[in-house]
């Protein structure tokens, strides 16, 4: 018998921006999470990182596993040019498929 235990990723504390519409994502497996908190430290998936490191570390995780969704759990507060140099880093590691989190309104 072998059993496996999932690690439920932790990242930064950050407090999501609120949305009217929201949409839940189900494929757990398939997920790389991308944390960027208020004082814009960058995390995936546990590990604290510099901007310049998110290219090449998800270039290699698009190659292990193309059908990956990356979702960034960018805090209310962040700095939108950090957000938008994440994303760039993103389009050159080829991982087009991203979502936002967010929190539901009311």
């Amino acid at each position: 018998m072998t059993v496996t235990v999932f690690k439920e990723y932790q990242g930064l504390r950050v407090q999501l921006p609120v949305a009217k519409a929201t949409q839940k994502i189900e494929a757990k497996r398939d997920i790389s999470y991308i944390w960027i908190d208020r004082e814009n430290r960058l995390n995936i998936d546990d590990m604290i990182i510099s901007y310049a490191e998110v290219q090449p570390i998800m270039s290699g995780k698009m190659i292990e596993n193309p059908a990956l969704i990356v979702s960034i759990r960018a805090d209310e507060k962040a700095k939108y040019g950090r957000v938008a140099m994440v994303m760039e880093s993103l389009k050159e590691a080829n991982a087009l498929r991203i979502n936002f989190a967010t929190l539901s309104e009311g």
